[in-house]
């Protein structure tokens, strides 16, 4: 059955359609960090959000830390960015991981062996089950996918930052987010460029963001390894691109409303990577 024709109510169950937050703030406060269940993995693991600053803000940026299980470096920016200081006219939206399962193993993929970043309803394209690559059964066939999208269309972001490893270059490829993409490489001092992939490279997060969403998608590879002041390089690349997209005349999507749901209580907060090694194999986003 094609993505388009899934039910709604077959992508999450009601209490998780929606994830903005709303109420009244305290005039000049600083709105405290909410987390909010998303999704759940292929193996029942909890997917979770945290929400930054106020949901006024016409900048909206999510920030993924981890897609692909065996890179783990970008987890540690999320983690930092939990305790930054936002600029004006910004919200963050942080996810510490999608792929809990593929993150608990140390593998690209998730519990399904499906790469998460060929299973989103944008050009996909069926693949080898036996492929690393492998995109699944059909389009947002993994829950991860579904939770994620169903995020990303209640909240409408301005951009949507994916963090990965190993190619230390930031993919400039879509002309929506081209400029974004090259301020975001000097700001991490990367390169930009069109990053490369092995095989079938359709389906993506981006791809979708940047199709789908009409909104501003970036693939960020970090190099192999990332020191902890890479790791706060990174951080403040993040911040200092929502600073130059709040100054900058942008296309801001109209943000959805809908009910929002109970809050539910962040399980570890924003889990660190795997201990074991920040070396991830140089495979393509």
């Amino acid at each position: 059955m094609p993505y388009s024709r899934i039910p709604r109510a077959a992508l999450l169950p009601a209490l998780l359609l929606c994830v903005l937050v709303s109420g009244l703030e305290a005039v000049g406060a600083e709105p405290e960090p909410t987390s909010q269940l998303i999704g759940t993995s292929v193996k029942g693991r909890p997917i979770t959000v945290t929400h930054l600053g106020s949901d006024a803000a016409p900048i909206r940026i999510v920030v993924l830390g981890q897609m692909h299980g065996n890179e783990p470096a970008g987890r540690r920016v999320v983690s930092l960015l939990q305790a930054r200081e936002l600029p004006d006219g910004v919200q963050l939206w942080l996810i510490s991981t999608m792929n809990p399962d593929g993150s608990a193993l140390g593998t690209r993929r998730n519990a399904h062996k499906v790469d998460i970043n060929r299973n989103f309803p944008n050009h996909w394209k069926t693949s080898k089950r036996r492929s690393p690559y492998y995109a699944g059964a059909r389009a947002a066939s993994e829950p991860e996918t579904q939770g994620l999208i169903t995020f990303l269309e209640a909240v409408q972001p301005t951009a949507v930052l994916s963090f990965h490893q190993a190619y230390g270059m930031v993919d400039d490829v879509y002309p929506r987010g081209r400029a974004a993409a090259k301020k975001l490489g000097a700001l991490l001092g990367l390169r930009t460029g069109v990053v490369p992939c092995r095989g079938v490279c359709n389906g993506t997060l981006t791809g979708w963001v940047n199709n789908e969403l009409q909104a501003i998608g970036i693939t960020i590879e970090l190099r192999s390894k990332v020191t902890p002041a890479g790791a706060r390089r990174a951080a403040s690349a993040v911040i200092g691109l929502g600073a130059w997209l709040a100054d900058s005349v942008v296309p801001v999507p109209t943000q959805s409303r809908t009910p929002v749901p109970t809050a539910v209580p962040t399980p570890e907060p924003s889990a660190p990577a795997p201990a074991p090694s920040e070396s991830a194999p140089a495979s393509p986003a």
